[in-house]
């Protein structure tokens, strides 16, 4: 989320455009109250989405090619949720323009954002 907001950053002037969604794969964990402040944390536009029909949340991973699987483990957590550290890129047609790996640096995402804006 820190480097999504430093890309977000980069895009001054065309954020108007942009809508980040920050979407959890832990309902059980992430309320709304929990959402809420730690994506408002972030910036005030940042928007966090949590279903907790475990169906309709592996759907919408499905459509992206995207996993999270619960894991329970022997600790104070009681399970980890192994999952898909990736970004997408979606246009307001909910298509699939471009997966940004785990790492990938700021301004990459900032310049890719630019060119589908400019199109």
């Amino acid at each position: 989320m820190a480097d999504l907001l430093l890309a977000y950053r980069e895009l001054d002037g065309v954020t108007d455009d942009v809508t980040v969604v920050f979407f959890t794969v832990d309902p059980e964990r992430d309320t709304l109250d929990l959402m809420s402040r730690y994506v408002g944390a972030f910036h005030e536009d940042f928007i966090g989405v949590r279903l907790e029909d475990q169906a309709d949340m592996q759907a919408v991973l499905s459509q992206f090619g995207a996993v999270a699987i619960r894991r329970e483990v022997d600790s104070a957590l009681g399970y980890l949720v192994d999952h898909t550290t990736s970004l997408f890129m979606v246009d307001q047609q909910g298509n699939l323009m471009n997966r940004f790996a785990y790492g990938v640096e700021p301004s990459v995402i900032a310049h890719d954002v630019r060119v589908v804006l400019e199109g």
